[in-house]
């Protein structure tokens, strides 16, 4: 045999008696992957929460109005904006005679304005008085009066806090912050004065108005 393949068949030999080497275990996955993953499947788990929560209905009746207006129902729906900024949502709510807005005198009704700015509570009651006197209703001497009344009665409020008003025929308006009695003003003609800052043809927040009116027609037209 010569030297050559001798030294060939060494070398083979040799290389056949290697040891095997074992594959390199990967990489553990890095704590972006990891944490990526995570928020994955929390956001999966809290979608699929979202969908099995009841959804809050837009009509449902405030507890302040539930309690003092006999079944109530959702009859109107607008709000206020003043410079493009809006300042509050409205609900109005009625029992089952509804609400017709040319009467003098209105039967159980409720108002919830929901405020998406925070006002304080002077704020507030000027801009009723100054509503109400642009209106013309009532004399001066009542006017003054309600005024002061709707000055030591409403709070300050904050984005998301709730006032509500409540006529109560016979009596007057009873008020609420976020669902908790806060005072009465006694008085229909407070209540009709009241009332007509946003059910009067002459008010200048009109999408309440214009609503109530149109639900008012559906229902007409749904009854023939």
């Amino acid at each position: 045999m010569s030297f050559f393949r001798l030294t060939a068949l060494t070398e083979f030999k040799r290389g056949a008696m290697k040891p095997i080497q074992s594959k390199p275990m990967a990489a553990p996955r890095s704590a972006a992957a990891l944490c990526s993953r995570l928020m994955v499947r929390l956001s999966l788990l809290l979608a699929a929460l979202c969908i099995a929560a009841p959804a809050a209905r837009a009509d449902a009746v405030p507890n302040a109005i539930a309690t003092h207006v006999e079944q109530a129902r959702l009859v109107g729906e607008g709000e206020l904006r003043w410079l493009g900024l809006k300042v509050y949502s409205a609900q109005l709510f009625s029992g089952p005679a509804g609400v017709k807005l040319d009467r003098q005198t209105w039967p159980p009704l409720g108002l919830e304005l929901r405020y998406t700015t925070s006002l304080k509570g002077r704020t507030i009651a000027e801009s009723s008085a100054r509503e109400i006197e642009r209106l013309g209703l009532a004399d001066a001497a009542r006017r003054e009066r309600w005024s002061s009344q709707m000055a030591a009665l409403f709070p300050d409020v904050e984005r998301g806090d709730r006032l509500t008003g409540v006529i109560e025929p016979g009596r007057g308006t009873r008020f609420f912050h976020n669902d908790k009695p806060i005072g009465l003003i006694e008085g229909n003609d407070f209540s009709q004065a009241f009332f007509s800052i946003w059910l009067d043809e002459r008010t200048l927040a009109p999408s309440l108005r214009e609503s109530v009116q149109r639900r008012a027609t559906r229902m007409a037209e749904g009854a023939r």
